[in-house]
């Protein structure tokens, strides 16, 4: 079945179980939330099963629900304000049912086992240099990867916008540097410029993003998608913590694979923690 959402709704619409026909409509006159619900979430908000929601998609003559809202979010993909994505966030039960665990461990899996992730691991270890792109929502995440990494020992930057300190990083960098670049939706074009020019410099480019309809899954980089083959839609509160996780899981294969010297950095950290009396001690 050819078209958009929209049209794929009118051709399908007397084939439509009323199920279904319900689910359209509240799509169709809720589109700013439904795009950013999961399945079980939309699923409920007509009282029906995710099941019945994914159903859906396949009637409509999509793979699965992810590529049905995927291409639904194409269509108003930077006509959704920032304020309107905050809509789903109105009361606290809504609130608690934004993070969904279970998708989080099932796209973890994913991730891990993805052909990449073991050689990201590797080239870390190996690089002259790590250089980590965030903005946006994955600025503060970029910052956390980079804060742990400068202690594991590894020559680590980080760029998150567009400032006199790109110039510096940029030119520093050869082919021995590794290159991770975090994005999740809204997409800048700032960091998808800079992850192209650092591609283009033949670095060891890595990007870990959150759809297999991602721009930076066309780029000629190796990329690890984070729900790239799930039935369900995933929010971006979520990918966040996924985000997080992953890194958690980057951290502790580095600690396995060079216990020794990263012992001996911690080690030097604690003596500079001690000479300039970094903590507080016995305060509380």
């Amino acid at each position: 079945m050819k078209g958009n959402f929209f049209q794929r709704i009118h051709a399908s619409k007397e084939n439509l179980t009323k199920k279904q026909m319900n689910l359209a409509q509240y799509i169709v006159h809720n589109y700013k939330k439904a795009i950013f619900l999961s399945s079980s979430e939309l699923g409920r908000k007509i009282n029906a099963s995710d099941a019945t929601v994914i159903r859906f998609s396949h009637a409509l003559g999509y793979k699965g629900f992810s590529e049905m809202i995927n291409a639904l979010r194409s269509e108003f993909d930077g006509t959704i304000s920032s304020v309107s994505r905050i809509e789903l966030l109105h009361s606290p039960a809504e609130y608690q049912t934004h993070v969904d665990f279970n998708q989080i461990r099932e796209c973890y899996a994913q991730a891990i086992t993805n052909e990449y992730f073991e050689d990201l691991v590797e080239n870390l270890l190996d690089s002259s240099k790590c250089i980590i792109l965030g903005s946006e929502s994955t600025a503060s995440l970029a910052e956390y990867l980079n804060y742990h990494l400068i202690r594991y020992g590894i020559s680590s930057d980080i760029i998150k916008d567009n400032s006199e300190s790109i110039y510096k990083i940029y030119n520093e960098a050869d082919e021995e540097t590794v290159v991770i670049s975090l994005s999740v939706r809204r997409y800048t074009k700032f960091q998808y410029y800079i992850t192209e020019r650092l591609i283009e410099k033949n670095m060891k480019v890595y990007s870990i993003t959150d759809s297999i309809h991602s721009p930076y899954n066309s780029l000629n980089n190796k990329c690890i998608v984070l729900n790239s083959s799930t039935e369900e839609g995933f929010n971006h509160l979520s990918h966040s913590v996924l985000m997080l996780v992953l890194q958690e899981i980057i951290r502790k294969g580095i600690v396995n694979r060079s216990k020794d010297e990263i012992a001996k950095c911690f080690s030097l950290l604690e003596k500079y923690n001690e000479d300039v009396d970094v903590f507080l001690k016995n305060k509380f």
